[in-house]
């Protein structure tokens, strides 16, 4: 339904609901455009907005927070048509302070970006609005006061080229940074910045029709040219690797709690049938990890996905890439994958020389989540705790290990017993749960 709510900086509100929009019901508005504080207009047409359109060319001197929102659904088979994008000339608002649009866009000059404190601007993935960069690009060291920036399929990709950046800005106000889009347009764009490292900044990159190789590539080919006009790399100690069924993406924070999110939209996503094409992606992610994160002083990482596309040697020369490692999870998505393979790749020493210590020699806290199809693999990983702790000096003890594996049948009994009492020797708080479950498995 649509509606459009007005605020004057007297304190009126004015409401317009229940009905079409048009150029007869917007004219109790007409009479304050001079007082305008805040304009919203949502859930529009593209006739009904073609009429917003035509409200906004009046001169608005105090509105300082506009919303627009168009609903456009094409169906499959229809050409999606694009609303013209809305002109805010500074001439007409020159107090605009918060731009929110969905579905529609906006070419916004050096002087309105200069004021802005908020910038929104989301359209659907099958609803792209097809904007130039370059104008973009050339507005960003205009954008001194805002806070919160937000885009979501705004860009057309044939335009990056030539949209390489100058000198990038450092935006120092920024706090929030969410850009969706094609990865070279997202890059430009970051390219052009330099992003406090304690804004919250999300990526994601629009990857569907793509093999699990170029979906993994996206990742890289979204952080900017000059990594420094992303500090928060630098400072990276937490990072989460995930691709369940629903969802493909690096979580990462830094020890004060700073956020970065890297994330890529594909095919295959909620899709039974594409599990292959899931787990060939996860198996990248797992083995290129460092090279997206080169630099950052990872101590603390989780993995979660199909856990049984990546083979031991691929854990092994992944993981010997972090020699700060604390922190180590490992989470099959369906738990129907055992972590037998990690297990393996923890017994690797860290070089070729005679008694070298292990990989990830500073462990101190391990946890495993998954399937077990035989007790034996709670002795493999007793054999591995107590061969990493000698060859660390008695260093590589762990300081805790949680343990949750599923299995068909129950495995209760006296060798159960026994491992517990052995894994408690390589562990100071150790937790080992065995769990019968023969059918579909969750936690």
């Amino acid at each position: 339904m649509p509606s459009i709510h007005a605020e004057t900086t007297d304190g009126v509100s004015l409401d317009v609901s229940g009905c079409p929009i048009s150029a007869l019901t917007l004219d109790p508005l007409r009479h304050y455009t001079g007082q305008l504080r805040d304009l919203a207009a949502t859930s529009l047409s593209l006739k009904e907005f073609d009429t917003v359109q035509a409200f906004l060319k009046a001169t608005m001197p105090r509105l300082e927070q506009l919303r627009v929102s168009v609903d456009n659904p094409a169906d499959d088979g229809q050409t999606h048509q694009v609303p013209e994008p809305i002109d805010l000339p500074p001439t007409r608002f020159p107090a605009l302070r918060t731009v929110v649009l969905e579905g529609v866009g906006t070419s916004i000059g050096p002087a309105v970006a200069s004021r802005l404190w908020r910038l929104v601007i989301t359209n659907k993935p099958n609803k792209h609005q097809g904007l130039a960069l370059l104008p973009f690009i050339n507005c960003i060291s205009h954008f001194k006061c805002l806070e919160e920036l937000k885009l979501t399929n705004c860009f057309a990709l044939a335009t990056v080229d030539g949209c390489r950046a100058r000198e990038p800005f450092a935006a120092t106000r920024l706090m929030s940074v969410t850009i969706e889009d094609h990865p070279p347009i997202i890059s430009r764009i970051l390219s052009a910045l330099i992003i406090p490292a304690r804004a919250r900044v999300q990526l994601v990159g629009n990857m569907r029709g793509a093999t699990p190789e170029q979906c993994f590539t996206a990742f890289s080919a979204m952080l900017p040219d000059d990594k420094r006009c992303l500090p928060v790399l630098q400072n990276l100690s937490s990072l989460d690797v995930y691709h369940p069924p629903e969802g493909c993406y690096f979580a990462a924070k830094t020890e004060s709690g700073d956020v970065l999110d890297l994330e890529v939209t594909t095919d295959a996503l909620d899709k039974p049938s594409l599990k292959p094409i899931r787990g060939e992606l996860f198996k990248r992610m797992v083995h290129g990890v460092r090279g997206i994160f080169p630099d950052s002083p990872l101590e603390r990482l989780v993995f979660v996905g199909d856990v049984g596309y990546v083979p031991a040697e691929i854990w092994a020369s992944s993981l010997a890439l972090f020699p700060r490692l604390r922190e180590l999870e490992v989470d099959d998505v369906e738990l129907r994958a055992s972590p037998s393979e990690v297990i393996s790749a923890l017994m690797k020493p860290s070089s070729m020389q005679p008694g070298a210590p292990p990989i990830c020699p500073q462990l101190e806290s391990l946890a495993l989540y998954g399937d077990i199809s035989a007790i034996s693999l709670l002795g493999d990983l007793y054999k591995c705790l107590s061969w990493r702790q000698e060859r660390g000096g008695g260093k590589t003890r762990l300081r805790k290990l949680a343990v949750e594996l599923y299995c068909d049948n129950d495995m209760s009994g006296p060798l159960l017993e026994k491992y517990e009492v052995a894994l408690a020797r390589v562990a100071e708080k150790k937790s080992v749960e065995l769990i019968v479950v023969p059918g579909r498995r969750q936690r």
